[in-house]
């Protein structure tokens, strides 16, 4: 179980330092974009945008997942349950 907390712990970092880098390109995107700057440079820094947030979306499943990986086995010590699947908090069916 130290594993899966230790995982979490990274993936939660790793969420909010995106979170904070998505925030700053968004500020910079708009902030160029209220300058009328080169719209080439304009689409580069949309693009690279959208890179992030699918960087993002990529490390929120990801904690997801550990979220998950935890549940169960923390399901797993309280009840004795292996090999059946079943729903988790978030509403997902989950095998041990």
């Amino acid at each position: 179980m130290e594993f899966w907390n230790g995982q979490l712990e990274l993936a939660q970092r790793r969420v909010a330092e995106l979170q904070e880098r998505l925030w700053l390109q968004q500020q910079e995107v708009q902030h160029f974009h209220a300058q009328g700057g080169d719209p080439g440079l304009h689409l580069r820094l949309h693009l690279r945008l959208v890179v992030m947030e699918q960087s993002l979306a990529r490390a929120k499943a990801h904690a997801l997942y550990v979220e998950r990986r935890i549940w169960v086995r923390k399901r797993e010590g309280q009840t004795g349950v292996g090999g059946r699947s079943y729903t988790d908090p978030h509403g997902a069916r989950c095998q041990p």
